[in-house]
């Protein structure tokens, strides 16, 4: 005699939606392939790299565990589908500079940086040419410099605890299109 010690939801699916369709029946069903081109949005593409999927994929990925047990908050299942490409094309635009500044390796833990250039020319003679354009000077230095202020740990540390990764705030966003409906699975087991 053998006993069930868990529920295999991926093989014996058990549904238990308030009032509309959960976004696992969809998926389990078929109606839902993520890799499809249909569900392509207006994702960030790093550049030089043509047909870029990377945020795009890991978006989905995340989508599909964060709402898998969720209703869809409009029916049918097309017309919700409808919106939420429509509500990402108009989200990601905001979103797609924070990606790039992070693909730039932009630390989120800097709290300012500040680079500076300068030269110091001086002119006696005889005289060197800088450049094709016909200016001249006899003696001449160049100065850079480059601070960064990453800032108080302790503040740092506090501030990462409210960041949010940028796929996650684009979740958040597309919260809405999920009813506010929960249920309590029973099941018999």
């Amino acid at each position: 005699m053998s006993s069930v010690h868990f529920y295999d939801y991926v093989n014996f699916p058990d549904y238990h939606s308030s009032y509309s369709i959960q976004l696992c029946e969809l998926i389990n069903d078929g109606m839902i392939d993520f890799s499809d081109e249909s569900w392509d949005f207006d994702s960030y593409q790093r550049d030089g790299i043509e047909n870029d999927r990377e945020q795009r994929d890991r978006l989905w990925m995340k989508f599909e565990k964060r709402f898998y047990w969720r209703e869809i908050g409009i029916t049918p299942p097309g017309q919700w589908k409808w919106e939420l490409l429509r509500k990402l094309n108009e989200i990601m635009p905001k979103y797609k500079p924070a990606y790039k500044a992070l693909d730039n390796g932009q630390n989120i833990l800097q709290h300012y940086g500040e680079y500076g250039k300068s030269r110091n020319i001086y002119s006696e003679f005889p005289q060197t040419m800088l450049g094709g354009n016909e200016d001249y000077a006899s003696n001449g230095t160049d100065r850079e410099h480059e601070e960064i202020y990453l800032g108080d740990w302790m503040e740092q540390i506090d501030k990462l605890k409210s960041y949010d990764d940028i796929d996650v705030c684009i979740l958040k966003e597309l919260e809405s299109m999920f009813s506010c409906m929960f249920t309590v699975n029973v099941n018999g087991y």
